[in-house]
């Protein structure tokens, strides 16, 4: 028996992995190859250290909520993806 979840998990995948290729792959390719040694202004991770602060240390103090707060929800999801995938946990 067919469910829904065979004809959508495929889409998804395909339009998400585009969609990585296109929206993140190319501007991350172009501002990597642009940009002079070590001056990487475009980058996606500039942009996250410099205008959401998710960087390890802010004018010498201890790790700002934005850095504790994106770094703790990427470990769950790396966690429970890998643990939910790859070792059949959680359903």
């Amino acid at each position: 028996m067919m469910t829904w979840g065979e004809k959508y998990w495929p889409v998804f995948l395909v339009i998400s992995a585009l969609w990585l290729m296109l929206g993140f792959g190319i501007p991350e390719g172009i501002a990597l190859g642009s940009s002079p040694s070590k001056h990487l202004d475009n980058t996606l991770s500039y942009y996250a250290r410099t205008e959401l602060h998710a960087n390890i240390a802010v004018y010498g103090s201890i790790h700002t909520v934005a850095w504790w707060a994106t770094f703790v929800v990427w470990m769950v999801f790396v966690i429970f993806i890998t643990a939910h995938i790859w070792f059949l946990q959680f359903g």
